[in-house]
C-alpha cells in the first residue's frame, strides 16, 4: 500500500517556514518503521469502556518521533507521526494487548474515542484532517475516521467519512464524548468552530454498527463554547445535549440543555443562569440530573434535577470539607436507587459522593489516586459496585486503577508512559 510520510527539517521550527519531503505513499497512513520513531509522548486519552467479555479498554493518542525527550537538538531529518493506540486489560488490571489502530502524518490534538461491540470487537473514532494529493498543490480535507478492530485488536476495516459540512482544521472540530447505543451504533458529540453567530456550534454525529455515518447535526450556541459537551439518551430514543459558557457581558456562567429526536432534530432548548454544568445523566425517576459548580468559589458540587422538559425541580449543594477547594467535576452515574458524583478537589484528589434519588448525601469517599493532570479522567462503575478509573498523571503516564465501593484501591496499573 502506498502512503505518505512528512519529514520535517530544522527549518520547520522557524516562524513561517516549513520544509516537507514527500515520499510516494498513500495519503491516509504512514507505515514508518517503528525503529524510525522510537520516542513516544502521550498527548490525549479517550474514553474508558467495558468490553463484551467483561474487561476494560481505552484509546490513546501519542506523538512518535526520532527526537529524544532529553535532547534539546532536533535530528536531521526530523521524523514525526501521530499514533492512535488501543489498550485492552483484564478486570484485574493486566494489560492483555496494546495495538496500533491508526497513524497520521499531520499534527492532531483531538482525543480519539472507542466504542465496544457485542461481538467483542471495537470501533475507534478519530477526527482529523487528511492530506489531499489530488490537486495541483497538496491540501487538507476534514474527515471522521472509524476503524473496526476485532477482539484481538487487529484491524478489520476502516470507514472514512469526509467533509460532512466541516471546515478544514483539526482544531475546528473537537469531539468530546461517545455514547454507545443499544443497536451497536454510537453517537459522538463535540464542539465545532463556525464563522457566524457566537463562533461555535455543538455537533452531534450518529454512526451505525459498521462505523458508517448516518447523520450529522449542528446546533449554534448563544455563547462562545470552549468547554466539553455532554450527551445522554432520552427514553423515546432521542438525545439531550448539555454544555456551558461564560456570558462576559453579564459576567456570569450560563448552562444549556438541548433535546433532540432520534434523528437529531431539535425538539427544545433551555438556558440557565449562574451555574456551569455539562455532565448529564438520565434520572431514575424520569428527567435528567446535572453535575455542576458555581464560579468563582468552586467549593461545592451542585446536583440539579431536571424534568423531561428541562425545568429545574430541585438543587442540592454538597460543600467540600474545610481546607479544600477547586472542584473539577468528571462524572455523574445514575442507578435505580442513587446518584454517584465523581470530582476532584485540591488537595485531596478524587471524591466519590453518593446521594439518594432526592439528592441527599449518603456517603463520601476519597480514592487514593496519583496526581491527575489534564481534563481527561474516565470512571466506569462495575457490576460489583467497584469503580475503574483511568487518567493521565505526572510525566504523561496513563494509569488505570480499580477502587472498592469504600474508596480503597484494589490495584493500579500503568497503561502507558512517555519513552
Amino acid at each position: 500500500m502506498k502512503q505518505i510520510l512528512i519529514i520535517l527539517t530544522l527549518a520547520s521550527f522557524l516562524p513561517g517556514c516549513l520544509s516537507c519531503v514527500e515520499i510516494k505513499l498513500d495519503e491516509r497512513e504512514i507505515p514508518v518503521q517503528e525503529q524510525d520513531v522510537p520516542y513516544k509522548t502521550y498527548q490525549a486519552m479517550g474514553n474508558l469502556c467495558r468490553t463484551a467479555d467483561g474487561g476494560l479498554a481505552t484509546v490513546l493518542l501519542r506523538q512518535a518521533s526520532n527526537k529524544s525527550p532529553g535532547s534539546s537538538a532536533f535530528p536531521s531529518p526530523y521524523l514525526e507521526r501521530y499514533e492512535v493506540v488501543v489498550v485492552r486489560t483484564s478486570m484485574q488490571g493486566q494489560v492483555l494487548w496494546t495495538k496500533l489502530a491508526y497513524t497520521l502524518a499531520n499534527r492532531i490534538t483531538n482525543r480519539p474515542l472507542i466504542h465496544p461491540l457485542r461481538d467483542g470487537g471495537y470501533l475507534v473514532f478519530v477526527a482529523t484532517d487528511l492530506i489531499n494529493l489530488g490537486g495541483a498543490q497538496p491540501s487538507m480535507k476534514p474527515a471522521q475516521i472509524v476503524i473496526r478492530l476485532n477482539s484481538e485488536g487487529e484491524i478489520v476495516d476502516r470507514q472514512v467519512n469526509e467533509a460532512a459540512g466541516l471546515a478544514v482544521g483539526s482544531g475546528l472540530f473537537q469531539p468530546y464524548q461517545l455514547l454507545s447505543m443499544a443497536d451497536d451504533g454510537f453517537v459522538v458529540t463535540g464542539r465545532l468552530s463556525t464563522t457566524s453567530g457566537s463562533g461555535t456550534a455543538v455537533i452531534l454525529i450518529r454512526f451505525n454498527e459498521r462505523g458508517l455515518l448516518q447523520w450529522s447535526r449542528t446546533y449554534p450556541t448563544e455563547l462562545f463554547l470552549n468547554n466539553p459537551v455532554g450527551v445522554a439518551a432520552t427514553p423515546e430514543g432521542g438525545f439531550v445535549l448539555s454544555w456551558f459558557g461564560r456570558n462576559n457581558q453579564e459576567n456570569i456562567d450560563q448552562s444549556f440543555l438541548l433535546k433532540t429526536d432520534a434523528s437529531g432534530n431539535q425538539v427544545w432548548s433551555r438556558r440557565y443562569a449562574l451555574f456551569a454544568a455539562r455532565i448529564i445523566s438520565p434520572a431514575a425517576d424520569g428527567g435528567y440530573v446535572l453535575l455542576g459548580v458555581l464560579n468563582p468559589s468552586l467549593r461545592s458540587a451542585y446536583l440539579y434535577k431536571m424534568s423531561e422538559s428541562g425545568d429545574i425541580q430541585w438543587v442540592r449543594a454538597h460543600p467540600l470539607p474545610e481546607g479544600q477547594s477547586w472542584i473539577t467535576p468528571y462524572q455523574l452515574i445514575s442507578t435505580s436507587t442513587a446518584y454517584l458524583l465523581v470530582y476532584t478537589a485540591i488537595p485531596t484528589g478524587l471524591h466519590l459522593l453518593t446521594t439518594d434519588l432526592a439528592g441527599a448525601e449518603q456517603s463520601r469517599r476519597t480514592v487514593n489516586v496519583p496526581t491527575l493532570t489534564g481534563s481527561q479522567v474516565e470512571v466506569v462503575r462495575l457490576p460489583d459496585n467497584s469503580f475503574a478509573l483511568a487518567g493521565q498523571v505526572l510525566y504523561n503516564s496513563v494509569v488505570l486503577l480499580r477502587a472498592n465501593p469504600d474508596g480503597s484501591t484494589q490495584w493500579t496499573t500503568t497503561l502507558a508512559s512517555d519513552r
